[in-house]
């Protein structure tokens, strides 16, 4: 299932194709500064001083349930949750 994070990155990826202006080079650089955002918003929430997340710490959080998940998955892929 496709939630708003997916989503987000998706139509940023249309909108970039679409645009005939938009050289190789630019969609990589946006696509490298939207992830830059969402590593970003991980670290934010990784608690002060530690260097992995659990899931409850990101559920904690009070986000919409689309990106705790996101977010979580983003924690493994990245090495950051303590399981």
């Amino acid at each position: 299932m496709l939630g708003k994070p997916h989503k987000e990155v998706a139509a940023l990826m249309l909108q970039l194709v679409e645009d005939d202006a938009s050289t190789e080079q630019q969609i990589i650089k946006e696509i490298a500064l939207k992830t830059k955002q969402f590593l970003d918003t991980l670290e934010g929430i990784i608690p002060q001083g530690e260097s992995v997340i659990d899931l409850e710490t990101v559920q904690a959080q009070e986000l919409p349930p689309a990106m705790s998940r996101f977010l979580w998955n983003l924690a493994i892929a990245e090495g950051k949750a303590q399981m």
